[in-house]
């Protein structure tokens, strides 16, 4: 069980850690430039926007890996 809990530890820290860099590369680089243009796009319509539609994917997928990575941290300290 001991080696259950050392391989979810580090596997959910590289998760973490993976996650936070990659959500900081999408908020900084991914992020779309031309905010004006994206204000004048219709509230419901902003997803069919290639650009922002690619951030928001980034996102999600990036707080989606993060909280798995706290779950397998939190299941080894459960073990």
């Amino acid at each position: 069980m001991l080696i259950i809990a050392r391989t979810m530890y580090i596997l959910g820290g590289f998760l973490i850690l993976g996650s936070l860099a990659v959500h900081i590369y999408a908020r900084i680089w991914l992020r779309p430039r031309n905010d004006a243009e994206l204000d004048e796009v219709y509230y419901e319509f902003e997803d069919e926007d290639p650009g922002y539609a690619r951030y928001s994917r980034w996102l999600k997928a990036t707080t989606a890996a993060g909280a798995l990575g706290l779950l397998l941290m939190f299941m080894a300290v459960a073990i």
